[in-house]
């Protein structure tokens, strides 16, 4: 495509620098701006498990610059968690773009996160203005309500938000998976060509969630007095993000316990981060005497690199789902190699890229398992160790940001 062609990414869940925790789009449009493209993030106006809102004065909608990160917030009402009212939001979302799409420049390609079944309306959008259409797959979404348990099996509702992914991939004239197992997952369904259907497999591409190396490094040295982090004395677990049912902190946190119990006296595992168990599990942690975990609260984004980066161990943490067998690419684990230090994750993906770059360990989500790994690095010689941290730097860099948008060029 030609220079100053104009770029549309349209993310419900997309919010400005100073609120973002991940910033893919963000560096998406930073780095393609650099490239000479016009790009513009379309998203909602509330922030999402927050209460906080953008104010577009009473308008449809409100256009802002941030540092020439180019914004348009879609005014939504304010919902809390997951119910019906951010449902509602998700469905009006996409059109009211549509019903305001000749107030903005013409775009050339449309980038959508998909939010199965709320937006398939996106590709009016795109085939109103003959745009390019790149559908991003973040979630497999229905598949990922019915591994979590918010829709059964049998569903009768399951086939027709199955039909409608179907739907919206074949509409895209490319699809970007961000777990590398997209192609497995469209055969699986047998929605190929190959088996007579109407997705194409040559139209799948994979680019990876990713870190921006530069400002991490920026962020990593601001330095926030923290008596857990700054004791010479302890072997440092850390973990950072959400404290929620599908976040699993439990058995991490009973892992800390065998420890404990152990003798391992001088292992911390400090929690950083908010969610509707953060209260049970300190409770829990109380009544268990586990004076090994310390829960720090939510902390700003600009801090976590420093955080991470004063860490011994850092843990990477979530439930295990069907759906590792497709990969895992959540925008934490780039964070974690990007601090250099070893990775401890409790998932055991297909795609598992902490073994792929041998930057740490991957091991089963239970108690003993998490408890062997963690006192495995704690035991570890020096030159094991400085080799974890070797690796985990090298898969920061393979996924890099500007590397990752030579690909989404290439794509456009």
């Amino acid at each position: 495509m030609n220079p100053r062609k104009c770029i549309w990414i349209i993310n419900f869940n997309a919010v400005p620098p100073q609120y973002a925790t991940m910033f893919r789009h963000i560096c998406f449009a930073r780095e393609l701006g650099r490239l000479g493209y016009d790009v513009r993030i379309f998203g909602a106006s509330m922030i999402h498990n927050t209460d906080i809102g953008i104010d577009t004065g009473g308008k449809a909608f409100l256009e802002k610059d941030y540092d020439g990160i180019k914004f348009v917030h879609i005014k939504t009402k304010r919902y809390h968690g997951n119910g019906l009212a951010r449902m509602i939001e998700l469905w009006r979302f996409p059109r009211k773009i549509l019903s305001h799409a000749a107030e903005f420049p013409k775009p050339h390609a449309i980038i959508h996160s998909a939010t199965v079944p709320f937006d398939t309306i996106v590709s009016k959008i795109a085939r109103r203005f003959g745009a390019k259409y790149i559908v991003e797959i973040h979630d497999l979404w229905p598949a990922a309500f019915v591994a979590y348990g918010f829709i059964g099996p049998k569903n009768p509702l399951l086939s027709l938000l199955y039909r409608e992914e179907r739907r919206l991939y074949h509409l895209a004239d490319e699809l970007v998976f961000t777990m590398e197992g997209g192609k497995d997952y469209v055969r699986e369904k047998g929605w190929d060509k190959a088996r007579g259907r109407r997705v194409a497999l040559e139209k799948i591409h994979n680019i990876n969630q990713g870190v921006d190396l530069a400002a991490f490094e920026a962020e990593k040295n601001v330095r926030v007095a923290d008596p857990d982090l700054d004791d010479a004395d302890v072997f440092k677990v850390v973990y950072v993000g959400s404290i929620r049912l599908a976040n699993n902190l439990s058995a991490v946190i009973d892992a800390a316990g065998l420890i404990k119990s152990r003798g391992f006296k001088k292992t911390r595992l400090i929690i950083y981060g908010d969610g509707d168990k953060r209260e049970e599990l300190e409770a829990y942690c109380r009544v268990q005497g586990l004076d090994n975990v310390v829960f720090k609260g939510r902390v700003k984004p600009q801090i976590v690199p420093g955080i991470l980066a004063r860490a011994n161990l850092n843990i990477f943490n979530f439930g295990e789902t069907p759906l590792l067998k497709y990969g895992a690419s959540p925008n934490k684990l780039f964070l974690y190699f990007a601090s250099g230090k070893p990775v401890l994750s409790t998932l055991t993906p297909n795609y598992d890229l902490v073994e792929r770059y041998k930057a740490g360990r991957s091991v089963k989500n239970d108690p003993e398992s998490i408890a062997e790994g963690i006192m495995s690095f704690v035991n570890l010689d020096p030159s094991t160790y400085s080799a974890y941290c070797v690796g985990a730097s090298a898969a920061a860099r393979d996924y890099d940001y500007p590397n990752l948008v030579k690909k989404l060029e290439a794509i456009l």
